[in-house]
């Protein structure tokens, strides 16, 4: 009985260091994407999107501190830092928004992939030479 106890309190210290360690790994890459995409010179890349909800598109999306300029076929998007504009090619009409908090951290990247710094659990998968993130918010009502 004794040595049960104790295997079981080595596997359960033994899943924590994992988890700690996990989340410390988690934390490195988010720091090391945080920068490349605050530097100075800021960071661009081509994407694709897939969801049931939106259905599929691929674009190219340019990010520079707290202000990023991304474009696919159907819109095209400026931030500045301050306002927002939309341009929907479909309806030849442009959105202007200043947009909140929440909102800039759903639209604007750098702001969504530095919101794991505070509020946030983190562990990870790598898959290849990719890394795999999940964030579970400490606080559930958060809206992201």
């Amino acid at each position: 009985m004794m040595k049960k106890i104790i295997l079981l309190s080595c596997m359960i210290l033994t899943s924590f260091c994992c988890m700690a360690q996990n989340s410390e790994q988690a934390m490195k890459i988010l720091d090391k994407t945080a920068t490349v995409i605050g530097r100075n010179g800021g960071a661009s890349a081509n994407f694709s999107i897939r969801g049931n909800a939106l259905g599929a598109t691929n674009g190219t999306i340019a990010i520079k501190g707290n202000k990023f300029y991304a474009h696919t076929p159907e819109a095209t998007v400026w931030f500045n830092g301050k306002t927002q504009w939309t341009y929907m090619k479909a309806t030849n009409e442009v959105n202007v928004t200043t947009p909140n908090e929440a909102k800039q951290a759903q639209m604007n990247p750098y702001k969504f992939i530095t919101i794991y710094k505070s509020g946030y659990n983190l562990s990870m998968k790598s898959q290849g030479s990719a890394y795999h993130v999940h964030m579970t918010a400490q606080n559930k009502k958060r809206s992201i």
